[in-house]
């Protein structure tokens, strides 16, 4: 989680907050983009689309709360988990910039 979150707080635009649930909430330009949570859960907002890739690959679960949401949950476990959350982050991020810039 700490590798995850040093890593997080490299990217633009991006703020760790402690969020209301729990663990950390990640924020780009004030929109939450996911959570830490300090139970060793990471959820991250996609996009229905790239929810269902993950999922069709058994990469990620669907939302432990929301499962019929575009977040996905992902258990961190250990550094073997890292590269998959780093993944997801990304994609999320990327979309987040992409709506943020003018077209």
């Amino acid at each position: 989680m700490t590798q995850i979150s040093q890593h997080l707080a490299r990217w633009p635009g991006v703020t760790l907050n402690a969020h209301q649930y729990g663990g950390l909430g990640i924020f780009v330009d004030g929109q939450e983009l996911g959570q830490l949570h300090d139970c060793g859960l990471l959820d991250v907002a996609l996009t229905a689309v790239e929810r269902d890739a993950l999922l069709s690959e058994d990469q990620v679960h669907r939302h432990h709360t929301f499962p019929d949401s575009g977040w996905v949950t992902l258990p961190i476990n250990g550094v073997l988990d890292v590269p998959l959350a780093i993944e997801a982050l990304v994609m999320a991020h990327a979309r987040m910039l992409d709506a943020a810039s003018p077209q």
